[in-house]
């Protein structure tokens, strides 16, 4: 009987140590939003071919690197733009085809270069492609922009001309 007794003392125990213990729980709604990043750099921002005599070429050309990072998942492109050089005294100018002269190419990345390295182009003055990313692109391409020359006619005033050449990356 004593045995009995104790059996039932440990299963009475058992079972309400099991009974006294309580459970509660609670749920934590948990989120997050990327940023999203769209954005273009560029390694220089003045491309100065120094003095040219009239009728002459620079001697060197310009190369700028252009840097693209986007994480949006979508495609996106690069557009070039830009116009005559414009004299100081605000007429003349210098046009830009066929004097001034771009081209582009690939450094990193899955997009592709619209104006190949093979082929120079005057300097577009409404917008023109110069590189297209792939479909699905996220993270960071790189292509080089190159300006190989810069010719000045040779009956051209002397003087200081400029533009300003535009990248801009749309979606």
């Amino acid at each position: 009987m004593k045995k009995l007794i104790a059996i039932t003392i440990v299963l009475v125990m058992a079972c309400g140590v099991a009974y006294a213990q309580a459970t509660d729980s609670e749920n934590i709604a948990t989120s997050v939003n990327i940023t999203s990043e769209f954005s273009i750099d560029i390694s220089a921002a003045v491309a100065d071919f120094g003095n040219v005599a009239q009728g002459a070429s620079a001697a060197a050309g310009v190369t700028i690197g252009v840097t693209c990072y986007a994480n949006t998942g979508n495609s996106w492109t690069v557009n070039v733009a830009g116009g005559a050089l414009l004299h100081t005294d605000a007429v003349t100018t210098i046009p830009s085809d066929p004097n001034l002269k771009l081209y582009g190419f690939k450094t990193a990345g899955d997009g592709s270069v619209s104006l190949p390295y093979t082929t120079a182009q005057a300097l577009p003055s409404v917008a023109a492609n110069i590189y297209a990313s792939a479909a699905d692109d996220t993270g960071q391409d790189t292509f080089n922009l190159e300006i190989p020359a810069m010719t000045v006619p040779a009956d051209q005033k002397a003087g200081a001309y400029s533009t300003t050449v535009t990248l801009t990356m749309t979606e």
